[in-house]
């Protein structure tokens, strides 16, 4: 590669360099609000309190800080964001084969209750076919893409947790297996 081609790529990723901290705090909203939305159906769920499930051998309080949600504030206290927790999902603590630990909640009671949005999905062929179109690809880990989209506050009554630091904390922030999730633009 040229070295002018390098050196324009090096001022790039300077000029950019946020965009590939690894503490990256979610979208900012440059080109628009974006938020995910747990598309729920006619039929509300039960207001519910779960317990928080322990998880043997693990001292909590060793933990916490090391937990990517809280430093992603993917977590807020209710009161903090004046919001009334309907319904709470069980969560509690695994560890990761490489070390550290993850907090898993279960959504599945409230999964009942919402509906799929329907959506297109392509096939492996028309996949392959756009792919080999590009010029340029770029490979990034998108492990934690679902902590960068803001869950909208409608959606906030039903992504409750007890957490294993004691207390009830509210999903502000879109996670994995969220039951009827969908993104959208909002205007």
């Amino acid at each position: 590669m040229p070295s002018d081609v390098k050196d324009k790529f090096r001022a790039l990723h300077r000029e950019f360099d946020e965009v590939f901290d690894p503490q990256f705090k979610g979208y900012n909203g440059a080109v628009g609000p974006f938020q995910a939305k747990v598309n729920m159906g006619p039929v509300q769920p039960l207001n519910a309190r779960a317990g928080s499930h322990s998880t043997p051998g693990v001292s909590y309080k060793n933990f916490r800080h090391s937990l990517t949600c809280w430093r992603m504030s993917v977590f807020k206290k209710p009161e903090d964001v004046d919001v009334s927790v309907e319904y709470v999902n069980p969560s509690f603590l695994i560890k990761k084969p490489g070390g550290g630990f993850r907090l898993v909640t279960a959504f599945a009671d409230v999964g009942r209750y919402s509906k799929p949005q329907p959506s297109l999905m392509p096939d492996v062929d028309s996949t392959l076919r756009l792919i080999a179109q590009w010029k340029d690809i770029i490979a990034t880990d998108l492990t934690k893409a679902f902590y960068q989209i803001p869950l909208s506050r409608d959606s906030w009554k039903y992504c409750g947790v007890v957490t294993p630091f004691k207390g009830v904390r509210v999903y502000v922030r879109s996670a994995m297996g969220m039951p009827g999730l969908r993104q959208h633009w909002r205007s």
